[in-house]
């Protein structure tokens, strides 16, 4: 089990993140023991995959299964049902009587740091690319390919957020993630300019 009080990284500049706590019940499948779902409290059943630490703990443990737990997760979104999925990285220990009403306020909060590259304010929703913090020399031709995710998260952004790099506060609400808080980074990249179309001057007949 994970033995900390947050499960947020420290900050720095560009530091990419998505990550939260959820209360729930894991069911693995019958074909495979790190496949499943997570059943939460209010009823909502997400696909799920069990990481490195979380699948060692329950095939150790396997009456861990019996019942539900705070879950370090990784949240990931998807334009068809079912809309949000976890990644689960870890059960949380049981807080310390001092942290009991901290850690209840955080389930089902995520902190999400990342891109802005598409917004949608009339639809109520915008797109974050969160890339995996690996360093240059770290990446090989198998993380190529997985060095980013998308998230779809709910809520109104600046116009001007597209390209920026934003820290985001979202609560879970059903299978969405909702907007809380945000707090801009950085400028990463602009948007390119549409070419101005120029007026042919008219031929005189």
């Amino acid at each position: 089990m994970a033995n900390c009080t947050t499960p947020i990284q420290p900050d720095t500049e560009l530091y990419y993140q998505a990550v939260g706590l959820v209360r729930g019940q894991y069911l693995p499948s019958q074909g495979s023991f790190s496949q499943g779902i997570l059943l939460t409290e209010d009823g909502l059943i997400a696909p799920a995959n069990l990481l490195g630490a979380a699948t060692k703990a329950l095939e150790k443990h396997e009456e861990l299964l019996q019942q539900p737990h705070i879950w370090i997760v990784y949240p990931r979104t998807k334009l068809q049902p079912p809309h949000l999925q976890f990644a689960l990285r870890a059960i949380r220990q049981p807080p310390a009587p001092e942290e009991l009403e901290v850690v209840h306020q955080n389930i089902d909060y995520f902190t999400v740091r990342g891109l802005v590259t598409y917004i949608d304010n009339k639809a109520g929703k915008f797109v974050v690319r969160v890339y995996r913090n690996v360093k240059p020399s770290d990446i090989t031709e198998h993380t190529k390919d997985d060095q980013l995710f998308l998230l779809t998260l709910v809520g109104i952004m600046p116009k001007d957020a597209y390209g920026q790099f934003w820290e985001l506060r979202v609560h879970r609400q059903a299978d969405r993630l909702v907007l809380k808080d945000a707090k801009f980074i950085a400028q990463v990249f602009k948007p390119k300019k549409k070419p101005s179309k120029k007026r042919q001057p008219k031929k005189n007949l």
